[in-house]
């Protein structure tokens, strides 16, 4: 058997479009890679196609932008005219550098710092018997 497991990472470049063929629905999803030890800038983009009993993925989430990692398989069979056709099957896509965003309870912050009283500030009665520095000799 072989090996026909891929691995790329690679920006999003669209959303996961609803491609439903047939009882099953399947979405496709966009993306560019880099390619591999070549000068800046140089990408290509591909097509992953993502099955609809694949629960693993969330294809209701926006991926436009994120930078991703996706493993999968490559998937080839013959159309009735006689024509081979090769795609790339998601099995995960893993979104790289995730910010989630923070959730913060109003109750649980800190009131403002209040401004010092003024009595606080006045020296006390016992200031007055001590030395002007405080140097322990």
């Amino acid at each position: 058997m072989v090996n026909n497991s891929f691995d790329v990472i690679g920006i999003c470049t669209s959303n996961f479009k609803d491609i439903g063929r047939g009882k099953y629905h399947s979405y496709l999803l966009r993306v560019e890679v880099e390619i591999f030890n070549s000068d800046k800038g140089n990408s290509f983009e591909l097509e992953v196609q993502v099955y609809g009993t694949n629960k693993s993925v969330d294809v209701a989430r926006d991926m436009l932008g994120e930078q991703v990692a996706i493993t999968g398989y490559l998937d080839s069979y013959m159309t009735e005219n006689g024509s081979l056709i090769t795609k790339l099957v998601a099995q995960r896509i893993y979104i790289l550098g995730e910010q989630k965003p923070k959730v913060v309870d109003a109750e649980l912050l800190p009131d403002e710092p209040d401004e010092p009283d003024e009595q606080e500030e006045q020296p006390s009665k016992n200031a007055d018997n001590l030395p002007d520095d405080d140097l322990p000799f």
